[in-house]
């Protein structure tokens, strides 16, 4: 929801659909990009960023006028395929699909990156393939990283879990997280 009154569909394809839900209003030109949309998040300056498959990402404001689209020819951001959004203390946190977690700052909108670097032990993200980001209300980040499972981001320290076996209750089954679903106090793992 953009409002009480507007809701916004990203559906994966060039653009994203807004829905007036008072006057049962479909739109589907307002917010458009070149290649097919990822995700979709609106931040708490009701600004509307829609991460794509390969053309960057872009920022609109609620009327849809283009406000940002940064790319790696134009900013820090290092892929242009991007697979999920989430925002944390003033920041944007993108996962993409081999740059690993880049980080904006929507104050200044510089970019930074937490990547995987072989060999650099515990000062490191698992793998750069970052498909799924959830910010629960306490402000720690959950990365699905394919291949490396679930990583869980806090302002200081970073904690994987991978390849824990049934029962064990403390982390994933498998290497692969497809979906958050938060619900009250807990947050169910797909």
């Amino acid at each position: 929801l953009i409002d009480e009154q507007t809701l916004l569909v990203q559906n994966r394809s060039n653009s994203v659909i807004r829905i007036a839900l008072d006057k049962g209003e479909v739109d589907i030109t307002t917010f458009h990009t070149s290649f097919p949309s990822t995700d979709l998040l609106v931040d708490s300056l009701h600004q509307i960023w829609i991460s794509t498959a390969g053309d960057g990402l872009h920022c609109f404001s609620p009327d849809g006028t283009p406000l940002h689209h940064y790319t790696t020819a134009n900013s820090g951001l290092n892929d242009n395929h991007q697979q999920s959004l989430t925002q944390c203390k003033g920041h944007l946190l993108i996962g993409t699909r081999n740059g690993g977690l880049n980080i904006l700052k929507l104050a200044t909108g510089n970019i930074w990156q937490m990547k995987h670097v072989p060999g650099d032990g515990q000062f490191t993200v698992p793998g750069n393939n970052i498909n799924r980001l959830y910010t629960d209300r306490y402000d720690n980040v959950l990365m699905g990283i394919v291949d490396h499972g679930l990583v869980s981001l806090r302002a200081v320290f970073l904690r994987s879990y991978t390849s824990l076996y049934a029962g064990f209750g403390k982390g994933p089954l498998g290497n692969s997280i497809t979906c958050f679903f938060p619900q009250g106090d807990y947050v169910w793992i797909g």
